[in-house]
């Protein structure tokens, strides 16, 4: 009952409050506000990147509570896949995490972090605003709310990495597109989430959608090598990975048989129970979706409209525990769910003192929740840092086959 609350409350508040503010057209203000917040920002906690010409940029009010995007010293990311690719890899999963704060950046930060500082190469970076044309397999009344998102192509010796953006604090369409629960039925596919569908396949005809832009991108960076794709994303960010995959391997099966790993950090259901047994049949122990404390995304749309997750649960605890066993995860999702008020008071007195942890993310901390429970542990740097510390005291996922 608690989570069910947590749901309908979350749902409430990110639809009809969205609704109410882009009936008054603030949507447009906040697209005005948003860089000039971030430049405010900055200067009080000094989260900046300075690039090769000397410019410094802030970082987005998504990274402004943790600016650091430098990698461990466990790995070093030109490597990546790190192995044969098989399983839940802990460090290839944290520079897929990595990854899905570096997309919430701008195209310059994103391609001097990765090129200059990961020693990856910035294959193509990608943002859309939806469109009024749906280029595959046309749906009912779905472009009104076709979020704006980014994406970027990674590239190692090894293999891709395509990330792909979550919904933005300011974006009123990415909220309302996060939000709506109606899905359609994809032939081959079976029902899939009209907003994030549409995302991937709305797009201006000449210029193309975005599914369409990424995989000629992919080819022509291959240049014949047959790179194996890892798929990622935070949020929106991750249901848009999720759907990319199932399409890439209907639409391209050479090419899909390629993906590597699909790993998603806090995303949503994305279908129904036929696209779930569809996607995990085809991707195996190859996709991955991790979920942290008592975020409340992943149990969005909730599964009695019929909405079904795929890919095996990694669950982080509030307490940096990662956890593969399903009833083990079963039991900290209740724990988490009806101890959420004392867990997060835990954590916002803890975080004061927390090296990895701005003060201004204790203000976050405090703000959700008062004003939106359930979203507080959905902070990409939640989950990247929690995997960053996993890594550094050397312990293992647990229940891990």
């Amino acid at each position: 009952m608690r989570e069910s609350f947590l749901i309908g409350y979350t749902t409430v508040v990110d639809n009809v409050l969205a609704t109410a503010l882009q009936v008054i057209r603030a949507d447009e203000l906040f697209y005005w506000v948003t860089p000039r917040l971030e430049r405010a920002v900055a200067y009080i906690t000094g989260a900046w990147h300075t690039l090769p010409d000397g410019r410094r940029v802030p970082l987005s009010l998504v990274n402004d509570t943790a600016p650091t995007l430098t990698p461990p010293p466990q790995y070093a990311p030109r490597d990546f896949p790190f192995g044969d690719g098989r399983g839940f890899n802990l460090s290839a999963s944290h520079l897929l995490a990595l990854s899905m704060r570096l997309i919430y950046e701008r195209e310059e930060v994103v391609q001097d972090v990765a090129e200059r500082h990961w020693g990856l190469r910035c294959a193509g970076y990608f943002v859309t605003g939806g469109g009024d044309h749906l280029l595959y397999s046309d749906p009912e009344n779905t472009a009104e709310f076709n979020p704006r998102t980014g994406s970027a192509v990674l590239c190692s010796e090894q293999a891709f990495i395509v990330v792909f953006r979550g919904t933005e604090p300011t974006n009123l369409i990415n909220f309302r597109s996060s939000g709506r629960i109606s899905m359609s039925e994809r032939p081959g596919l079976g029902r899939v989430h009209d907003g994030f569908f549409g995302a991937l396949f709305h797009g201006d005809p000449e210029a193309g959608c975005l599914f369409d832009r990424l995989t000629e991108t992919l080819e022509a960076a291959d240049c014949g090598a047959g790179r194996a794709i890892y798929l990622t994303g935070h949020s929106l960010g991750g249901a848009l990975a999720v759907v990319f995959a199932a399409a890439l391997r209907q639409a391209h099966p050479q090419m899909g048989e390629r993906i590597g790993g699909v790993v998603t950090f806090g995303a949503p259901r994305v279908g129904d129970a036929a696209f779930a047994q569809r996607f995990d049949d085809a991707f195996g122990g190859r996709a991955f979706r991790v979920t942290h404390g008592a975020d409340i995304i992943p149990h969005v749309p909730p599964r009695w409209l019929e909405y079904e997750h795929c890919g095996r649960e990694r669950y982080i605890t509030s307490f940096g525990r990662i956890l593969a066993d399903p009833e083990a995860i079963r039991r900290w999702h209740a724990y988490e769910a009806w101890g959420f008020i004392p867990f997060a008071l835990a954590k916002l007195v803890l975080g004061l003192v927390d090296p990895y942890e701005s003060k201004l993310r204790a203000l976050y901390r405090l703000v959700c929740l008062l004003l939106l429970p359930g979203l507080s542990d959905h902070f990409p740097a939640d989950y990247e840092f929690k995997l960053r510390r996993t890594l550094a005291k050397g312990t293992k996922v647990e229940g891990e086959s």
